[in-house]
């Protein structure tokens, strides 16, 4: 009877391993973490907007965060890298 109980709380640690195992979170590779920034890269060198901040997240942590353009059309300050917030009054 132990030997059986102990058999089955081997099988279902094996099965639940292999459910999380299987349920891996999304991610982003170097690709496309390149082909994001080529894309927003040209829209901000085309005109079509003057500054964007884009964010990719998983529900456990950020992927891909990086500003382009321009914070502030008005004075022309531009996004320092992955910050790029409004200026205040």
């Amino acid at each position: 009877m132990v030997r059986r109980i102990g058999i089955l709380l081997a099988i279902l640690l094996v099965v639940g391993h292999a459910v999380r195992s299987a349920a891996r979170l999304p991610t982003l590779g170097t690709g496309g973490a390149a082909a994001i920034t080529r894309m927003f890269e040209a829209a901000v060198e085309k005109g079509d907007v003057p500054g964007v901040v884009a964010a990719v997240t998983n529900r456990d942590r950020i992927l891909y965060l990086e500003a382009f353009g321009k914070r502030d059309v008005a004075n022309g300050a531009r996004c320092p890298g992955t910050r790029c917030s409004a200026s205040r009054r």
